[in-house]
C-alpha cells in the first residue's frame, strides 16, 4: 500500500504493463532459438522466420501506456480507439507496400522495391514511394472520416507512417529473398499485433486490483463540489475531476452535493461514472448521472405553491417555476419583460437536460421558485418570506451575472433541509453517510450525516459537532481525508 500511495496506482500499473510486454518479447525470442524444424533452429541471423519478427515491445508498450486510465470506461474506449487506429493505418500501409512490390514482380524490376531506413537504396527509389505515402495519408484520413472514427485518425496516420517509413531493415531484409514486398508486410503485421497485444495487456493489468483490507465499505461519501468549480469556465478543477475518477474506479461509494441543476453540473461530469446519485438543487432532488434520471424530488406542497404565487404576484414579482416532469427539468415563466427574466431565459434556452418555456405551464409539483435580481432586492424578499412562511426555505446564491451584479433567490419546500432523499437512499443501500463540505451552503447536509467533515474555515459557521476538521482548505486534503476515513479503524462501525 505504501508503494501504491507514493507512486500512484496508475503509475505502477503502467510500468507493470510495459514490463509484461517486454517479458513477452523475451519469451518469443526464446521460442526462436528453442523450436527447430528438421533439427535446424528457426533462428537465423540473416534470413528465415522468427516469432519475434511479428511482435515489438516498443509498439506494445506505447499502446499499453495510452490505454491505462483511472476509469475503466475510459480505458476500454481508448483501447478500442488504438486497435481501430492500428488496423486503419496498418492495413492501408500493408496494402500499399504489397501492391508496390507486386509491380516489381510483374515487371521483374528491382527498382520497385519499397525502401526502408535500415538499408541502402538509391535516391530515385525513394521518390515514388514517398509520393504515394503523401497521397495515402489523405486516404487514411478519408477512411477514418468515412467509418466515423475521427478519434482514431491521428494514431492511424502514425501507424501508417511507421509501416511505410520503417527503420527495421533487419526484419525486412530477412524476407526480401522470397519477395520484395514481404518484409514490409511482416513489419505491418508486427505493428498491428503489437498494438493489440499491448492493449490487452493494459486492460488485463487495469482490471487487476492490488490487495488491501477495506475497513469501511458501508460509508457513502458525499462531497460538496461548489468550491471546486472554476468561475470563468464553469468546469471542475482538473485535480478534483481526476480524484472523482480515481474514487469511482476504486468503487468507493461517492456522491456529490450541489446547488446546481443537471443542466449545469452534467457537463462537468463527462467521463465520470458516479456510483451514487448527485444531491442537486440543495437537496430538492437526487439525480442519477449515469442513467440521466431523477430518483427523488421534494417539490413544494401545492397549497404552499399557490399561496406563494399569489404573494409574489401581489408584490409585482414574476418568478421562474422549476418543475420536473418525466425526468426532465422544465423552467417556465409567463413574462420575459420583467426585470432580468429575458436575460436568464436566453442564457438557458439552448442548454441540455432542461426545457425552457415562455409559458406558465404548471401549477402543481413545483420544485422551487426562482427570482433573479440585485442582491439588496433579494434580501428584502427573503426577509419577508422567512418571517411569513414556516413551510418554505429561501436561499440566495452567487451571482447569475457578475457584470450586472445579479443573484439568485430560490424558494424551496422546507423539507429539503431534512435531506430525506439521500437519507432514504443510504438506508436502502445500507450506507452510513460521511459528508465532506467546504462552506456553509452545504451545512444542512452535515446535520443528517453520521460522519461530519468540513474545511477549517467553515467549522465556526456550523452549530453542531464536527468529527474531522480538514486543514489547508484544499481538495487535495479533502480527498486524503476520504482515504483516512475509508481505511481507518477509527471510523469502523
Amino acid at each position: 500500500m505504501r508503494l501504491a500511495h507514493f507512486f500512484g496506482k496508475r503509475t505502477i500499473k503502467t510500468a507493470l504493463a510495459i514490463g509484461l510486454g517486454m517479458l513477452l518479447y523475451i519469451a518469443l525470442k526464446s521460442l526462436d532459438v528453442i523450436i527447430k524444424i528438421d533439427g535446424t533452429s528457426l533462428y537465423k541471423r540473416d534470413s528465415g522466420f522468427r516469432f519475434s519478427d511479428f511482435y515489438s515491445p516498443f509498439f506494445a508498450g506505447i499502446a499499453a501506456a495510452y490505454s491505462l486510465y483511472p476509469s475503466k470506461k475510459e480505458s476500454i474506449a481508448q483501447a478500442k480507439n488504438r486497435v481501430v487506429a492500428s488496423f486503419l493505418g496498418g492495413v492501408i500501409g500493408i496494402i500499399l507496400t504489397i501492391s508496390y512490390g507486386l509491380i516489381g514482380v510483374i515487371f521483374d524490376s528491382d527498382f520497385f522495391e519499397w525502401p526502408n531506413l535500415g538499408d541502402t537504396y538509391s535516391l530515385s527509389q525513394y521518390i515514388i514511394p514517398y509520393i504515394l505515402i503523401f497521397i495515402f495519408i489523405m486516404v487514411v484520413i478519408a477512411v477514418g472520416n468515412l467509418i466515423n472514427k475521427k478519434s482514431a485518425i491521428f494514431v492511424g496516420v502514425l501507424t501508417f507512417i511507421s509501416v511505410t517509413i520503417n527503420p527495421m531493415g533487419m526484419i525486412v531484409s530477412r524476407y526480401d529473398d522470397t519477395a520484395m514486398f514481404l518484409g514490409e508486410a511482416v513489419f505491418g503485421i508486427n505493428r498491428i499485433l503489437s498494438t493489440i497485444v499491448g492493449v490487452f495487456i493494459a486492460l488485463g493489468v487495469n482490471s487487476f486490483r492490488l490487495p488491501h483490507k477495506v475497513k469501511n465499505k458501508d460509508i457513502l461519501f458525499v462531497v460538496g463540489m461548489e468550491e471546486a468549480i472554476k468561475d470563468d469556465t464553469m468546469e471542475f478543477e482538473g485535480f478534483f475531476k481526476y480524484k472523482l475518477k480515481d474514487f469511482t474506479y476504486r468503487n468507493i461509494p461517492l456522491s456529490l452535493y450541489t446547488t446546481y441543476t443537471p443542466m449545469t453540473f452534467m457537463t462537468m461530469l463527462t467521463d465520470v461514472d458516479l456510483t451514487s446519485p448527485v444531491i442537486c438543487m440543495s437537496g430538492a432532488a437526487l439525480y442519477d448521472s449515469v442513467k440521466d434520471d431523477y430518483v427523488y424530488t421534494c417539490p413544494l406542497r401545492d397549497e404552499d405553491s399557490r399561496a406563494l404565487a399569489v404573494e409574489l404576484a401581489s408584490m409585482g414579482i414574476v418568478p421562474f417555476k422549476n418543475t420536473i416532469v418525466d425526468d426532465t427539468l422544465f423552467i417556465t415563466t409567463y413574462d420575459l419583460n420583467y426585470k432580468y427574466n429575458r436575460m436568464y431565459y436566453e442564457a438557458r434556452l439552448d442548454m441540455p437536460f432542461c426545457n425552457v418555456y415562455h409559458k406558465d405551464l404548471f401549477d402543481e409539483n413545483i420544485l422551487y421558485y426562482l427570482i433573479i435580481d440585485e442582491l439588496d432586492e433579494l434580501l428584502k424578499i427573503k426577509e419577508k418570506f422567512d418571517s411569513r412562511y414556516y413551510c418554505v426555505i429561501t436561499e440566495i446564491l452567487d451571482s447569475f451575472n457578475k457584470d450586472h451584479k445579479l443573484f439568485y433567490l430560490k424558494i424551496y419546500n422546507k423539507n429539503v433541509e431534512m435531506m430525506y432523499g439521500i437519507a432514504e437512499y443510504a438506508a436502502r443501500c445500507g450506507y452510513r453517510i460521511a459528508s465532506l463540505t467546504s462552506d456553509k451552503v452545504a451545512n444542512h447536509l452535515l446535520d443528517v450525516s453520521d460522519i461530519k467533515a468540513t474545511f477549517e474555515m467553515n467549522v465556526d459557521k456550523y452549530d453542531g459537532k464536527i468529527d474531522l476538521a480538514i486543514k489547508n482548505n484544499s481538495y487535495s486534503t479533502l480527498f486524503k481525508s476520504i482515504d483516512k476515513i475509508y481505511y481507518s479503524k477509527e471510523y469502523k462501525k
